[in-house]
């Protein structure tokens, strides 16, 4: 009878919301692209935090939030997005007033300037851009550039055959 009891005791000692329903805390771990904040590696049930992105990425979410055990809300990092401007003697050509981070765009020169730069590109809030030199006939296509190399040796062998005549003449 002894052992009954104490059985049913234990039981119902178990079945109590206190004990059956103990809060457990959480596990946080920093966002990508940003750390902890102001929030401990483990917080408690009923508790919030925030935490914190690296330069040239934004926080999205208002907290971060615990509830038994369970992460309710919880915050992350997004990449800042970049202002673009026309560049001097030139148009944003393919480039929206604002880019969004990861992506590339391509200016556009006024008529003899030409485009220098492989792409105007935005990385977490830096922008890369390209810009118009003078010397060029515009849009970064057509230019008074180098000769490639086989324009160079076909004007060196026509030098060469026009000295050759020459001295065949001269002898």
């Amino acid at each position: 009878m002894k052992i009954r009891m104490i059985g049913w005791l234990a039981a119902a000692l178990l079945s109590m919301p206190i004990l059956a329903n103990a809060q457990k805390s959480c596990a946080v771990s920093p966002p990508g692209n940003g750390n902890l904040g102001n929030c401990p590696g483990s917080l408690s049930s009923g508790s919030s935090c925030s935490v914190s992105c690296n330069t040239g990425y934004t926080l999205v979410g208002s907290v971060t939030s615990c509830t038994n055990g369970n992460l309710t809300a919880t915050q992350t990092c997004a990449a800042n997005a970049c202002a673009v401007s026309a560049p001097a003697n030139g148009s944003r050509g393919t480039c929206a007033s604002v880019i969004s981070s990861g992506s590339s765009c391509e200016f556009t020169c006024n008529s003899g300037f030409i485009l220098t730069g492989s792409a105007t590109s935005c990385s977490a809030g830096v922008l890369t851009a390209q810009s118009c030199q003078a010397g060029g006939s515009g849009n970064g296509g057509d230019s008074d550039g180098p000769l490639p190399l086989w324009a160079l040796g076909a004007l060196g062998a026509g030098l060469l055959g026009i000295a050759s005549r020459r001295l065949k003449k001269a002898a």
